[in-house]
């Protein structure tokens, strides 16, 4: 990034205030180290250039641990002030102090209660692997043994649904008692739960009743139930074809209804055909009878 005089930017936090007389007679590689080294810190385009990586650096320290490190240098839109401090700060005598406390604090804040997208298992994981390899660090040379950070992990995983895979863990004949193993077993553990538990709990698309079926059984498709992501497995053609077998099955159960219903009505007209007087008996009964009987 560059400022006002197209210089880069990093002049202006050089250790260096005022250039010295070897700084001058030195040799440098490009045009942009000599003006980096030799530049005025005084005049309109520093003034410039220093309020500008002033405001660039408050983007990235806002609401952070560092926003009260730069914070006295606002008024004055000090950016070479404010980049200073937070040097100071980071290369002091308790620099490493300051980053096995943060690296402890992030330990003991971490704790995985609940499958989300704002914080996978493999956030929580990742998180505590950082805050692990701080303390690792030749600098800081406070290391965690393996055992303990397996069960302090293990600990820390609430997610109700997960006790079964902490249970199997633990009972395990010869667990993989480190940080690495413990992660890797258990997001594998952990992608089978979820899964079985999203399986069950889908809405089943298409029909219902007794025609629920596996997705494609023996390679063949069927006209039954689809949940949602076995539905989206299928193509277009395969969903189309779905589509022909249901409608072919409504078909057959209404020619099996209409025809019950046909030989029902035939059944009933040939009853109601029997029970009719026939002509002879209307001769018996009727006044033809009396004729012949005079």
């Amino acid at each position: 990034m560059r400022g006002a005089a197209r210089l880069p930017l990093p002049y202006v936090y050089r250790k260096v205030e005022l250039a010295t007389d070897a700084m001058r007679i030195a040799v440098y590689d490009t045009t942009d180290e000599e003006y980096m080294a030799l530049f005025g810190l005084t005049g309109s385009y520093y003034a410039v250039d220093n309020a500008k990586v002033f405001n660039e650096l408050m983007q990235y320290v806002i609401g952070g641990p560092c926003e009260s490190i730069v914070k006295p240098f606002r008024r004055k839109n000090d950016g070479r002030g404010a980049v200073l401090a937070l040097l100071k700060y980071a290369n002091g005598d308790d620099a490493q102090e300051r980053r096995a406390a943060h690296a402890y604090s992030v330990i003991e804040s971490t704790v995985y209660k609940r499958m989300s997208k704002a914080f996978s298992l493999d956030d929580f994981f990742a998180r505590l692997r950082d805050a692990y390899a701080i303390l690792s660090h030749a600098d800081i040379n406070q290391p965690v043994q393996e055992q303990r950070k397996w069960q302090d992990t293990l600990d820390k995983i609430e997610d109700s649904s997960l006790e079964s895979a902490k249970m199997a863990l633990r009972t395990a004949a010869t667990p993989d008692k480190t940080f690495e193993g413990l992660a890797s077993k258990m997001k594998e553990l952990a992608h089978e739960i979820y899964k079985s538990r999203k399986t069950k709990g889908e809405r089943l698309i298409g029909a219902t009743g007794a025609e629920k079926q596996a997705v494609i059984k023996d390679g063949t498709l069927h006209g039954g139930n689809y949940t949602n992501a076995d539905w989206a497995k299928l193509t277009s053609e395969q969903q189309g074809k779905v589509r022909d077998l249901r409608k072919a099955a409504k078909n057959r159960k209404r020619a099996i209804k209409s025809a019950g219903t046909s030989d029902q009505t035939k059944s009933v007209s040939d009853e109601e055909a029997s029970d009719e007087p026939s002509g002879k008996a209307g001769t018996q009964f009727g006044r033809n009878a009396h004729k012949k009987k005079k």
